[in-house]
């Protein structure tokens, strides 16, 4: 049975590397983060930086998040409802097949798969999402689309399958979205097609209306537990605190009026949620 220590036993003070230490030299190699006021801001990049790097060194996984709500120590976070922390899980791997499903589909479109990474990259994601499925494995993301498509009612790329059947796996294979060579992608200058804002709208917003969606349909009952979610299950841009938090700090009216100009362009699929209203 694996073991899991919470950070709440060091909540008094700021997570640091030497509490860790005694973790793990304990036996304890995974940890519930416990994301109060003073302790640790899953905000900023910084200390997600420097905790990523002390969790590898000492080879201890980060098992949850806990951001606790506890007014009457003034530890906790500031109004929402209770959460729970048993949900992240299910989020990821919804906003996972997303990213995946919105590179494919601007790639089905002619959008070079550089470009499509450089846009990414651009908003502060670690990795394009064309590289990700490259270095994970297309079989993987394969099994992965269809066992999420079939409890979700979305297609699978036909493209995923017709790679795995000729062999093209990606990283492992040297040959998948990308050629690799010594452990990189080969990637070849984009040349014309979109500018980096067009493509980098048509990849991130519909990101930001599906956790909107997650939020409003009760998936994730709070918004710091989505934004926390998101950022630490599936590398989005620490520095913009998450795809709510980015909604409200960019502008929600914004963020709605380029949905629909891009629904006009593109179809229904990219139409802003209901939920933009309760945020």
């Amino acid at each position: 049975m694996e073991r899991v220590l919470s950070t709440y036993l060091f909540s008094s003070q700021a997570l640091g590397k030497e509490p860790l230490a005694a973790v793990a030299r304990a036996g304890i190699h995974s940890i519930e983060l416990f994301a109060a006021g003073g302790h640790f801001n899953f905000r900023s990049p910084e200390q997600i930086r420097e905790l990523s790097h002390w969790l590898d060194s000492m080879h201890v996984s980060l098992h949850s998040v806990h951001a606790p709500l506890d007014r009457s120590t003034g530890r906790g976070r500031d109004g929402g409802a209770p959460i729970s922390i048993a949900e992240p899980d299910k989020l990821r791997r919804i906003e996972a097949v997303d990213e995946m499903k919105w590179a494919m589909e601007l790639a089905e479109a002619g959008v070079p798969l550089a470009e499509i990474d450089r846009a990414a990259e651009a908003f502060g994601m670690p990795m394009g999402p064309v590289e990700l499925v490259d270095s994970v494995g297309i079989d993987v993301a394969l099994h992965v689309s269809k066992v999420l498509g079939a409890a979700m009612n979305r297609p699978v790329p036909q493209k995923l399958a017709d790679m795995v059947e000729a062999g093209q796996l990606g990283r492992k294979s040297g040959q998948g979205f990308y050629r690799w060579e010594n452990g990189k992608a080969v990637k070849q200058a984009a040349a014309g097609g979109e500018g980096n804002a067009e493509v980098e709208d048509r990849l991130i917003l519909p990101m930001i209306n599906e956790a909107v969606a997650c939020l409003y349909d009760g998936v994730v009952r709070d918004a710091d537990l989505l934004d926390a979610g998101v950022i630490f299950g599936t590398g989005f841009a620490p520095f913009r605190g998450g795809p709510v938090n980015y909604a409200r700090e960019h502008g929600v009216e914004r963020i709605v009026a380029r949905l629909n100009d891009l629904a006009k362009q593109y179809g229904e699929r990219f139409a802003p949620h209901a939920g933009f209203s309760k945020i």
